[in-house]
């Protein structure tokens, strides 16, 4: 990931916080504002137990501290098969897209491919999400990390990575196997994600959904990811057990707790300034790129 890419993305990611936060606490008294943002990441603090949080709106907004960890997750899995494994087109759908970490992993990959002299024609990305409110949050910043590139003549493979990668916005997680928009192209590379998405209370719905996509897509990887304890991965494997083991060969990664974090400046700053107002201790933590002991398993299409 270019040092410079990440410094406009934070930009971009303080930007819609900050313009976000100033219309979701408009006309409202600050003690509700107060009363709203800690019940956010209360709700949002139900993740390090494995539990799904209410996505809202106002927990759209604070997963901003999440989202960079994910996106370098979601760079870190798929820049090496980008550069190895694609020669002109991929199709990724992504399932339980939340604030699309995903697609923005993709276009940091592709402008890296594309400074290696690659030739990357087109990628399209189908994003799905139950919560609009997580789309709409993923969309807004997208929009701002396009003009953040532009702004930077030394981000020209970045903004022409953006030209590349093509997203489309489903509506809903329900009879996803029906959508004939998805029917695999034969000349496209064909990726199903699914990044920390399951959790005990959806996951039947969550193996139902992939079983039906797989059996649709015939995608030649499936990722997905979780958090490295033990419930998370026993839920993992009762999602994904439906795979043919004599059609798909696995990866299984876990990762280490990272020695450094790399703090981003802007969106660090703004919620530590926040924290003066609202003294909840999820404030005043640093934002960061790397995530804390995350498990990827990949299923790769056998060739033989």
């Amino acid at each position: 990931m270019d040092e410079r890419a990440k410094v406009a993305f934070d930009s971009a990611l303080t930007a819609v916080a900050i313009r976000k936060y100033e219309q979701l606490s408009d006309g409202i008294p600050s003690s509700q504002v107060i009363s709203e943002i800690c019940e956010a990441l209360e709700d949002l603090g139900k993740l390090r137990s494995g539990k799904m949080p209410n996505y809202d709106k106002w927990v759209s907004l604070f997963y901003n501290w999440y989202q960079p960890s994910h996106i370098r997750l979601a760079y870190l899995m798929i820049a090496p098969k980008i550069n190895n494994d694609v020669t002109e087109n991929l199709h990724i759908v992504d399932f339980g897209c939340g604030v699309l970490a995903m697609q923005f992993g993709v276009v940091f990959a592709v402008a890296d491919a594309l400074k290696q002299g690659r030739s990357i024609y087109e990628v399209r990305i189908d994003s799905l999400d139950a919560s609009q409110h997580m789309i709409h949050m993923g969309q807004e910043i997208w929009k701002q990390f396009k003009i953040e590139a532009r702004k930077d003549a030394e981000l020209k493979h970045l903004s022409s990575a953006f030209e590349i990668v093509k997203s489309q916005i489903n509506p809903s997680e329900t009879k996803l196997s029906n959508n004939i928009t998805w029917a695999k192209s034969s000349k496209s590379e064909c990726w199903l994600s699914a990044m920390h998405v399951t959790y005990a209370a959806n996951r039947s719905t969550v193996r139902q959904e992939l079983q039906a996509m797989v059996t649709k897509l015939n995608p030649d990887k499936c990722f997905a990811t979780a958090h490295d304890d033990t419930a998370s991965k026993t839920l993992l494997s009762a999602v994904w057990s439906f795979i043919d083991a004599s059609k798909y060969h696995k990866i299984q990664k876990s990762g280490k707790p990272p020695q450094s974090s790399t703090k981003l400046t802007n969106i660090t700053k703004w919620r530590k300034q926040l924290y003066r107002e609202v003294k909840h201790p999820f404030l005043n933590r640093n934002v960061t790129w790397e995530w804390d002991k995350p498990v990827v398993w990949i299923y790769t299409k056998n060739t033989s």
